[in-house]
């Protein structure tokens, strides 16, 4: 990723970690995997302890934190966050007289509920 893009509270995703240790013995990524969240904050750029002018980024599990492991720019990508899927209520209705009709699904149900208001409708008439 590059330095410009990143932003201190974004979500990132990192992919590997090339300063202190590798991306397996992350504290913050490790604690974060078990509860399901796939995402890291980033809440600092560290400049002091960069070597040769490449800043390090803190990422922490949570954005209100300030402690974290450190990662360089490249380790890391931004999270793209999933798309919620939208499910579709089916209502089901008689085929006869297309009322609602909890018994069927898009079938006649021909019984006496179903008789009842369709000779009962003020608009069938």
């Amino acid at each position: 990723m590059k330095e410009e893009e990143i932003r201190i509270g974004m979500k990132v995703v990192p992919h590997k970690k090339s300063i202190f240790c590798p991306l397996e013995q992350s504290n913050v990524w490790m604690c974060c995997r078990p509860l399901g969240q796939e995402y890291l904050f980033v809440v600092r750029v560290d400049n002091e302890r960069a070597i040769s002018r490449c800043p390090y980024w803190v990422l922490s599990e949570s954005e209100n934190k300030r402690q974290g492991d450190y990662f360089a720019a490249e380790d890391f990508e931004p999270y793209v966050e999933p798309v919620q899927k939208v499910k579709k209520f089916i209502i089901p209705t008689c085929k006869s007289c297309k009322y609602f009709c909890p018994e069927v699904m898009d079938a006649s149900c021909d019984d006496f509920i179903c008789a009842k208001l369709s000779t009962t409708d003020p608009d069938s008439q």
